[in-house]
């Protein structure tokens, strides 16, 4: 019994030394992780380190600017236009420039607007005589003015002396108008600018010859 138990043992034990001796023979079999999924680099997640951000310059400065030569430039060009435009009026002759404002008074004839028809024709009557004859008209009241040319004994131009009556006559009849509020008719009126006109013409034309 003994000997058959020591011989069941002993075939165990080379049972077991064989399959230990198969085991350390066989190669080790390394099973293989899952690689991960390769990603994109830190480097190109992360962005280069850019320099300092630039401010663009406010554009006030460029429009302030631009503004100002704009307004050089056109102050200029009026200055310029009123400077040609009053060298032009220099050079009219002073009969012309009479009769092309005696236009605006015909026009105040067809409103019936004696009062500012007055105004304008007295105005017009002894600029006219300032410039053409080198008198001073316009701050002189009527009877002053009719004493310095009738009373000149000859200095005043002959046209003058010999329109010297008429010119009373227009100017007291303006007067009456414009500080005793005469009335004048549509009728005085015409007859005042028609009469006025023939005046200027008859002396502006000598002037140039």
């Amino acid at each position: 019994m003994i000997l058959f138990l020591t011989t069941l043992i002993g075939l165990q034990l080379s049972a077991v030394s064989a399959a230990l001796a198969q085991n350390t023979t066989a190669p080790l079999q390394l099973h293989n992780r899952p690689q991960p999924v390769p990603g994109p680099a830190i480097s190109e997640q992360l962005a280069d380190i850019k320099g300092p951000i630039v401010l663009q310059e406010s554009n006030n400065m460029h429009l302030l600017i631009a503004a100002l030569i704009l307004g050089l430039i056109l102050g200029g060009l009026a200055w310029f236009l009123w400077r040609k435009r009053d060298k032009q009026q220099k050079t009219i002759a002073p009969h012309t420039l009479a009769l092309s404002q005696l236009a605006k008074a015909e026009k105040l004839i067809e409103q019936q607007q004696p009062d500012r028809f007055v105004d304008l024709v007295g105005t017009i009557l002894r600029s006219y005589i300032e410039q053409r004859f080198s008198i001073s008209a316009r701050n002189r009241t009527t009877r002053e003015f009719i004493e310095k040319i009738t009373s000149s004994q000859g200095n005043a131009p002959r046209e003058l002396e010999e329109n010297s009556q008429y010119l009373q006559t227009w100017m007291a009849q303006m007067d009456m108008c414009k500080f005793a509020r005469a009335e004048l008719t549509t009728l005085d009126m015409e007859q005042i600018l028609e009469n006025l006109r023939s005046f200027i013409r008859s002396t502006g034309q000598e002037e140039t010859t």
